[in-house]
Formats: C-alpha cells, sequence, structure tokens
C-alpha cells in the first residue's frame, strides 16, 4: 500500500500549479502524503506535463530515464477534469476521472477521499501582492509575449514590449478575477492570435476591464494618501465617463483623496478604486502632501469653495467639450 506519492509538475504557471494540488490532494485517498518533485529528482511517479512541451529533448530523457506515469495537460473549458487516455483536460472542474486513475494506477485499496467542489479549485485565489507581480510582469518589456489566463481559461495574448494585447475572442469581456494568471506564449500562440486580429492598447483595455471586474481585489488606498494621475485613461462612455473624468481631472494636478472625495461627493470607496487601478497600471505616483495643486481648503467659505470648483469643472468642460 503506497502512502507517499512522488509528483512533478512541468510547464505551468504557479497559479495553475496551486490549482492542480487542490485537485490532487482531494483525489487522494486520506492518509495518502504528497511529494512535490523537481525534474532532477528521481523516484517520479506522476509527471504532469503541458502538452507543448511534452516532445522537448529534455523531458522526453527524463520520461525515458525515470518511466513515471505520464499525463499530458491540455486545457479546455469544456472538457475540464476527464481523462482521456494520457491526457488530462484541465481547469478540472470534476475529480471523478482523476480520482479513478490515481486508484487504478498507485493504490490496491478502496479509498476514501475529501470532497471539493469546482468552486473551490477554480477560488484557489492569490492575494494582492500575487496580483501585483502579475501585473509586474506585464509590463516588464523583456517578457516579450505572454498570455493572461485564469482558473476559466485564456484571456489574452500580451506584448509586452509594445504594450498591446489582443483579447482571446471567447473571453467575450469576461470580468478578470483574482485567478488571474500569466505565461509566456509561445511563438505558435503568438503567430496564430495576432495574424487573426488586430490589437488594441494594453493599459485603455486593462482600464475599462479592472474598472468592471468587481471581484478583484484592490490596494485599500487611505483618504490621507495624495496621488498624482500622470497618464488619463480612456474612458468608455456612459454614465459614469463625467464622474470619472472629474476625478481624473482632480488627480491629474496633484490632490489627496480626501479632497477629491470631498469636492466630487463621492464614495472614499469609488476614489480609492479610481487610484488603486492607476497604481496598478503604472499611470500615477504617490506624491507629497504639499505637492498637490488640488486643494479644498477648510479655512475658505464654503460658497466660495463651491463656487472655485464649478468654476474649475466649468472649464475642464469647456476643454474636453463635454
Amino acid at each position: 500500500m503506497k502512502h507517499i506519492l512522488n509528483i512533478a509538475v512541468f510547464g505551468l504557471s504557479l497559479s495553475i500549479q496551486d490549482q492542480f494540488k487542490i485537485s490532487i490532494k482531494s483525489a487522494l485517498p486520506v492518509g495518502v502524503q504528497v511529494y512535490w518533485a523537481g525534474l532532477s529528482e528521481p523516484n517520479i511517479d506522476l509527471f504532469l506535463i503541458n502538452e507543448a512541451f511534452y516532445d522537448s529533448h529534455n523531458i522526453q530523457k527524463i520520461i525515458e530515464q525515470q518511466k513515471p506515469v505520464v499525463f499530458k495537460l491540455v486545457r479546455s473549458n469544456e472538457s475540464g477534469g476527464q481523462l482521456q487516455g494520457d491526457t488530462l483536460f484541465y481547469p478540472i472542474l470534476q475529480t471523478d476521472d482523476l480520482r479513478a486513475a490515481l486508484q487504478s494506477l498507485f493504490f490496491d485499496y478502496e479509498p476514501v477521499s475529501r470532497q471539493v467542489s469546482s468552486l473551490e479549485i477554480l477560488q484557489g485565489e492569490k492575494g494582492i501582492q500575487g496580483l501585483e507581480n502579475v501585473f509586474h510582469e506585464i509590463f516588464l518589456p523583456r517578457n516579450g509575449y505572454i498570455q493572461l489566463f485564469d482558473a476559466y481559461g485564456p484571456i489574452a495574448l500580451v506584448d509586452c514590449m509594445t504594450e498591446r494585447v489582443w483579447p482571446d475572442q471567447e473571453h467575450n469581456g469576461r470580468s478578470l478575477n483574482m485567478t488571474l494568471n500569466q505565461s509566456y506564449a509561445t511563438g505558435q500562440q503568438v503567430l496564430d492570435i495576432t495574424r487573426n486580429q488586430h490589437a488594441q492598447d494594453l493599459k485603455i483595455w486593462l482600464w475599462q476591464m479592472l474598472m468592471q471586474s468587481s471581484e478583484i481585489r484592490l490596494n485599500e488606498i487611505p483618504l490621507s494618501e495624495s496621488f498624482r494621475l500622470e497618464m488619463w485613461p480612456q474612458f468608455e462612455k456612459g454614465l459614469q465617463r463625467r464622474e470619472l473624468l472629474k476625478i481624473a481631472s482632480c488627480f491629474s494636478l496633484g490632490a489627496n483623496l480626501k479632497d477629491v472625495h470631498q469636492a466630487l461627493n463621492l464614495s472614499a470607496e469609488r476614489v480609492g478604486r479610481f487610484v488603486a487601478v492607476a497604481q496598478l497600471l503604472n499611470i500615477g505616483k504617490s506624491i507629497r502632501a504639499e505637492d498637490a495643486e488640488f486643494r479644498v481648503s477648510a479655512e475658505k467659505n464654503s460658497a466660495e469653495e463651491h463656487h472655485a470648483i464649478r468654476s474649475f469643472f466649468g472649464k475642464l468642460r469647456k476643454k474636453l467639450g463635454l
């Protein structure tokens, strides 16, 4: 009876690997421990390999020398969790096939497994720091082409050098969530995607996606902070456009969040989210309070202050043709 299973994984992002770990643990009998092995380690029992790398010389050498059980991993939103021959489709939305295969291959007794829902698997969320790391990689020019994806499938191809993006045609504007991650794109992926559709501006696309994605958790920016917007986002037409333009105009001068919150009579959450998204996209930076040019003075008469703010936004409307 086997009590330890040595498993190696190759060709997946850390986020997807974490989801596989949850799925595999849920499919194993209680009491069986998993050791996550490196490729150079001996005695690999199960090798999970992204199909794109399966035929590479180094991978084939490991398979020939160690002779592990191999599951080739293929992304499929429709077949997630199904095992066909030696091909395992992910994201794993159900673990029945995986549980049956592991039982047949490695165990000779009736399994007593923990049940983990597909929701738990899909929501193996990273924290805010993990999300910031993803965006850090998006804006590193040396990364070249990368693929954005989440637990539900591919989202977009990104050219980090030129800051262009090709949204996945099957994504259909789906909101972003905390399973957002990235991996390097293959040359074939780049050719297939870029020749069939037009690119969009990366920061414009990301701004619009982030502002409509309620599942994305962002840093909470305190009202005591001050911020300067260095690049204006492009706002979609709609009821919120004028409001966003006003927020942007305040922060383009450099402003304290509390002043913007009071001047525009907007919720602190609304103002803070604007700043958090702008920081994530590197289109602004924190500044010292004394460097803020937009101010709401507590010493001024309220009527005088109101007139000054109305005059400011009146000039803005004329300038923007609103």
